[in-house]
């Protein structure tokens, strides 16, 4: 097994970036072209590293102007209500024409409720899981939602009021008055679909399995014991001083409803799929008592599942002390972890080399991973960096909460690729481009190779730190920005890649050869719409735009399935 640190703690450098020209063509889409009376759409092209332009025309003034972004706090935050689910379901009034070539389900979880039982929660992250699928087909579009009903919600709904701690920092009065550690699953993270099982995720816990046509919960699935149920916590001891530890939780909270497990398996959020195996390959993450100077430990596990879910492969691995492992980069032979680390696949020619390799790098802190691929002697991995963790210590304060966020006190996430050398033992780490992006997504057929295009949210401002109010295609190799936006009272979700060759190894040899579904809000229409647009063509904004009869709280991950699971 092979294993490669590669990141220290020194803070990049910053170097201003000057702004490129701005192009506009107010519009109104006919036919089968986006159509809503009373807006217009700027056009926005932007290209690194260019000389600062004058506008020559009204048209660009106004690209200009809002090209230096402007976001209104209580307009994005008034997406944060609690959402009311839609089990039934309904057909999606359609603006514009879906292709015809987009047919299938398109799957998306966030948060959804915010007060249960009288009680607000602290971050968004600790609220309820809301699972939303729009299934496409022969240009109609079916829309369906429903909350994720976890263990730990149903006991809280029976009792009317909250019962567990979240991940992020709420702390209900339940649990307040007695030795509470125990973090509830909220199961709110991602939404998965592979071969039979629709997961959702969430990084505390296991996953819960839903009914891809109904999005009824049908249960915790730990795959029949290859995932542990409970607390991604072990003593280190063996399993009977784990049970014991579960034990005497339960008799200290007092609540003979709760049943307390230690020793669990945390299954990550972000699965990958390696499209040459055809392999679904995921984590998950334990915290171990250890004879280090940290006194802990954190254990990965990589699992490989083939298309029916059989388990093809296991690997476990150990870092000295606690790693933040919230996403991964998958090559041909390694997955690829920041902290940073490569670990060799089991499968893979490096796997009988143990010798670990060390290669010291500019520091930086990931949440997401665009893509990794292998060249010659190198492994090279892009990703969206943070000069530092995001600060939570605002909401610590008495009666604050996530909407006293300041998002200039903020580290702002950027492209940046790190190129590992293996053989001479170094590396670079580059940035692509300056403006603040997340949420990014790739033509899933080009996960593990050398590629060219990533979609991402990005901020409207060319380097301030705001939330993402514009879909962005970059050239991951010159860091050129094609995007689309709506405007200043408009956000943005996580962009979906849907590629126009679907099915088992079916790779179109044009990467950008498909459509962008995204989830967006518009905050004057108080509505959030899903947008599809051409890949090829970001900068035409959407061809369709299927409005929701209200709105989605505003969500994390999702996923996109080519078969149809609507009525």
């Amino acid at each position: 097994m092979q294993f490669l640190p590669a990141a220290s703690r020194l803070p990049p450098t910053l170097a201003a970036t000057k702004h490129a020209r701005l192009s506009q063509s107010p519009r109104i889409f006919k036919g089968s072209k986006y159509q809503r009376v009373g807006r217009s759409f700027p056009r926005l092209r932007f290209k690194p590293d260019t000389e600062t332009d004058v506008p020559t025309s009204d048209a660009e003034t106004t690209a200009r102007t809002l090209s230096e972004g402007t976001w209104d706090r209580d307009e994005w935050f008034s997406a944060y209500e609690d959402a009311v689910e839609s089990p039934s379901g309904y057909w999606m009034k359609i603006e514009g024409e879906l292709p015809s070539t987009l047919r299938g389900t398109y799957f998306r979880n966030g948060p959804g409720r915010w007060n249960d039982g009288g009680e607000d929660v602290l971050h968004p992250y600790d609220s309820e899981g809301l699972v939303a699928s729009i299934s496409i087909k022969n240009g109609r579009a079916f829309f369906r939602s429903r909350f994720v009903e976890t263990k730990e919600s149903q006991q809280e709904e029976a009792k009317g009021q909250k019962v567990y701690k979240g991940a992020f920092g709420t702390v209900p009065n339940a649990a307040r008055k007695n030795f509470d550690v125990y973090v509830k699953n909220a199961s709110n993270s991602a939404v998965f679909l592979w071969g039979p099982k629709l997961w959702t995720l969430y990084e505390s816990g296991q996953p819960y399995l839903l009914d891809p046509y109904t999005l009824r919960t049908v249960g915790l699935d730990n795959l029949d014991g290859v995932f542990h149920e409970g607390l991604p916590f072990d003593l280190g001891l063996g399993r009977i001083a784990n049970s014991l530890t579960g034990a005497l939780l339960q008799v200290l909270k007092r609540d003979e409803s709760f049943k307390a497990l230690v020793g669990g398996d945390a299954v990550c959020a972000h699965p990958r799929v390696d499209p040459k195996t055809n392999r679904l390959v995921i984590f998950s993450y334990r915290l171990k008592l250890s004879h280090n100077p940290s006194l802990i430990s954190t254990e990965l596990t990589f699992y490989e599942f083939d298309q029916k879910f059989n388990l093809v492969n296991t690997l476990h691995h150990t870092f000295p002390g606690y790693a933040f492992v919230h996403d991964f980069g998958l090559t041909e032979n390694y997955y690829v972890v920041i902290e940073a680390h490569l670990i060799s696949r089991p499968s893979s020619d490096s796997a009988s080399k143990s010798k670990a390799q060390i290669i010291k790098m500019q520091p930086s802190f990931c949440f997401h991973h665009v893509n990794a691929y292998e060249e010659d002697s190198t492994v090279v991995l892009d990703s969206i960096h943070y000069p530092r963790f995001p600060d939570f210590h605002y909401m610590l304060q008495p009666g604050k909460g996530y909407k006293d966020i300041d998002a200039d006190q903020q580290p702002i996430g950027r492209l940046k690729r790190m190129v590992l050398d293996l053989e001479k033992r170094e590396g670079t780490l580059t940035e692509k481009n300056f403006r603040a992006m997340e949420f990014p997504g790739i033509n899933a057929g080009f996960e593990g190779s050398p590629y060219k295009y990533t979609y991402v949210s990005a901020s409207l401002h060319p380097h301030k730190n705001q939330p993402g109010q514009a879909i962005a295609k970059v050239n991951v190799d010159s860091g050129a920005v094609e995007m689309w936006s709506a405007g200043t009272h408009y956000y943005v979700g996580e962009p979906e890649f849907v590629s126009n060759y679907q099915g088992i190894g079916a790779v179109s040899e044009v990467e950008d050869d498909g459509w962008i579904l995204c989830m967006c809000y518009d905050s004057l229409a108080q509505r959030s719409e899903l947008v599809v647009l051409n890949a090829r063509r970001v900068i035409d904004g959407p061809v369709a735009v299927l409005p929701l009869e209200g709105k989605l709280p505003h969500g994390l991950h999702g996923c996109w399935s080519g078969k149809y699971f609507g009525p």
